[in-house]
């Protein structure tokens, strides 16, 4: 009779925990001498039904039998803590360090934590000095541990464990990169800096170089010593590879990327773009650095610069992203002749729609409806049930002033069998492939909002509303608000 948690979990789900309960009490009555199993599975099950102080007696029951039960003991510490019982719940944890060695290191974790919780410094400090020399070569453990100093004030202390981290692992660019972190947010300048260049000098991957040098930049200019970090940049790769010929191009690459990198985060965009311009006539097929002077262009607003270097990019190394990109840059600046035929183009070809569709979104509100027509048109081409492609050629026929094709195009849709709930391309990409940029958000909360408009567009037919049908329309794609005649999804 024994249970599992996923016989737990399945019990729970279908109602049946009240049921199982009585069954294990009953089986327990009739027993003389029961087992901690038997005990554990009672306690699981009244966890379960939320029944906390009598998980806690069962586990305590299971404890009693077998006083070296791992199990027990894990199972008794969690109850005790759900019960809100954090000094017995840390007792118990004690115990499990004492006789599961092998999880020690996970149960001195926990008896910080509580201690810390319940405000006990000196224990919880404890705990932590014992997981240290439980582990004394583990970076994580001397992060966890600077981390509890910090939490319980002991901010010393805290950077002290972690000095230990880098000396005890000199090689690991990951807990360098923490106490560097770390001091500069203690306003430790002067230290941070020079770990900072430690954890520079430690890797060799390019990403990780150029993250090292924002970080150096923004703690030079605080310190307005700018020009020293330029001049170190400059001599940094030569003095450790003097002699090594063969690979001074590469180095001089990365220098260059290096110095454009402290250029940009200081505000001077003009100069990190003139380095890496520099650098890409010796190289014109490096797309690292076309990618780099796009973004540099458009951030000093030169957006023709910008869609130049784009397309470059786009001739080397072709992908929807990147045709995406230097659409929204011609809209930008103005060359929409450019931006409609490459929408058109990620339309008619196999592209994924859901990146044409906040072009679409953006040429409406431009009162652009022509193109969104014939970018529809292309897009039903390949799938006529496109629900998001009808909805948004209805929109555009109707400010044609097409009003006849416009309601058999929305008639096309509403007699679609898509769920209601229907979720957008976008939206469905988004959980994919998120995107932190404000814009795709944007244009994602307005996509998604599209998704529940056909409720009010079906109430709206069924009522005979279509009379009004264009004014009702635009107020709900200019908004972005549901329209008010839809019943809630």
């Amino acid at each position: 009779m024994s249970c599992s948690k996923r016989g737990v979990k399945n019990d729970s789900a279908a109602g049946r925990l009240a049921a199982r309960i009585e069954a294990f009490r009953k089986d327990l009555d009739g027993i003389q001498n029961p087992t901690a199993e038997r005990w554990r599975d009672l306690a699981r099950y009244l966890e379960a039904d939320a029944k906390l102080p009598e998980a806690v007696q069962a586990a305590d029951r299971a404890i009693a039998v077998d006083r070296r039960s791992i199990p027990a003991w894990t199972l008794a510490a969690r109850v005790r803590e759900s019960a809100g019982s954090l000094g017995d719940s840390a007792e118990a944890l004690r115990r499990l360090a004492e006789i599961d060695r092998r999880n020690r290191t996970e149960h001195l974790m926990g008896i910080a934590k509580i201690e810390a919780r319940l405000g006990r410094t000196d224990a919880a400090l404890k705990a932590g000095r014992d997981l240290l020399a439980a582990a004394p070569g583990n970076p994580d453990n001397y992060e966890y541990f600077a981390q509890l100093c910090f939490q319980l004030g002991r901010s010393e202390e805290g950077l002290d464990s972690l000095r230990r981290a880098v000396r005890a692992n000199p090689n690991d660019t990951k807990i360098i990169l923490t106490l560097a972190d770390t001091l500069a947010g203690q306003y430790q300048t002067d230290e941070a800096i020079e770990i900072y260049w430690r954890a520079f000098d430690r890797t060799e991957d390019l990403d990780h170089k150029l993250d090292v040098v924002r970080k150096l930049a923004e703690l030079y200019l605080q310190k307005n010593q700018f020009d020293r970090l330029l001049t170190r940049l400059q001599h940094q790769e030569r003095e450790e590879r003097a002699g090594a010929v063969q690979i001074q191009p590469q180095r001089q690459r990365d220098v260059s990327l290096c110095t454009a990198q402290a250029l940009a985060t200081s505000g001077d965009l003009g100069g990190a773009r003139l380095e890496l311009e520099r650098l890409l006539a010796s190289n014109t097929r490096d797309t690292h650095l076309l990618q780099q002077l796009s973004k540099l262009s458009e951030e000093e607003y030169d957006l023709d610069a910008a869609a130049r270097y784009q397309k470059q990019l786009n001739e080397l190394a072709p992908s929807d992203d990147g045709l995406t990109r230097l659409g929204q840059l011609y809209w930008r600046a103005g060359e929409l002749d450019e931006a409609q035929a490459l929408w058109a183009k990620l339309a008619s070809g196999k592209g994924e729609a859901f990146r044409i569709y906040p072009a679409l979104d953006v040429l409406l509100s431009e009162q652009k409806p022509q193109p969104v027509l014939e970018i529809t048109e292309a897009l039903l081409r390949k799938d006529p049930r496109d629900w998001e492609a009808l909805y948004r050629s209805g929109a555009a026929l109707a400010a044609l002033d097409k009003s006849a094709e416009a309601v058999r195009r929305f008639q096309t849709l509403l007699d679609l069998s898509i769920n209601d709930d229907e979720k957008s391309a976008f939206s469905k990409a988004k959980a994919v492939i998120p995107s932190s940029r404000p814009r795709a958000a944007r244009s994602s909360e307005r996509i998604r909002a599209h998704c529940h408009w056909r409720n009010g567009l079906a109430t709206s037919a069924r009522r005979g509303l279509f009379a009004n049908w264009k004014t009702w329309l635009w107020r709900g794609l200019m908004s972005g608000r549901r329209p008010i005649s839809g019943r809630r999804g």
